[in-house]
């Protein structure tokens, strides 16, 4: 094939693919592209498409709303996972952000959400604090079975271990607990036979 030949072969198939560029025209015609490449490169790059001029996507995340809503949200999870009446959920960096498929964005960009880690802090849970929660949502149930429990019951019903008790407000809370439930009319124990 003369040069001419291959310079109409490439005009040609410019022509049937205008939206092409070169490197869609190299996918298309290798041989002949390669050819141009070695042999006549300058006319080939005056006879090609004009480079496509890159229009970068604008997908940046705009911390500052992202940031308003957020926060917004955590408030509005942590509230629910305190006032869920089925059996007590810590509320942690993790329960939020799982019960928002966000878990990652929660621990990994805190840095760039001040009001959602204000909110974070603000509605978290201590280990104290969940288990004295556990201590009053155990009462409140035992109170609806009409129960008298033994201070080791409220504990297993609280999920409450022998480390728990070490902090000083965890027997307050639970000879409280005790106390109260013995004021309610007589029920059965909690004990099941095996």
């Amino acid at each position: 094939m003369a040069i001419d030949e291959k310079r109409q072969a490439w005009l040609k198939l410019r022509d049937k693919h205008p939206q092409a560029g070169i490197s869609d025209l190299h996918r298309l015609a290798s041989a002949l592209y390669t050819w141009f490449y070695r042999h006549d490169r300058q006319w080939m790059l005056d006879n090609s498409p004009a480079p496509r001029t890159f229009v970068p996507k604008n997908d940046r995340v705009d911390w500052g709303t992202r940031d308003r809503e957020l926060a917004d949200r955590v408030i509005e999870t942590a509230v629910r996972i305190k006032n869920d009446p089925r059996r007590p959920r810590r509320v942690t960096v993790r329960s939020i952000g799982l019960e928002l498929r966000m878990h990652t964005l929660l621990q990994v960009h805190k840095d760039k959400l001040p009001r959602t880690k204000a909110a974070l802090n603000a509605h978290l849970e201590s280990t104290e604090q969940f288990i004295l929660r556990r201590i009053r949502w155990t009462v409140d149930t035992l109170k609806l079975q009409g129960a008298k429990p033994t201070r080791s019951e409220i504990m297993r019903v609280a999920g409450i271990g022998a480390r728990a008790l070490q902090m000083p407000s965890v027997p307050q809370a639970i000879a409280r607990a005790k106390e109260e439930l013995e004021c309610f009319p007589e029920g059965a124990s909690l004990l099941k036979a095996a």
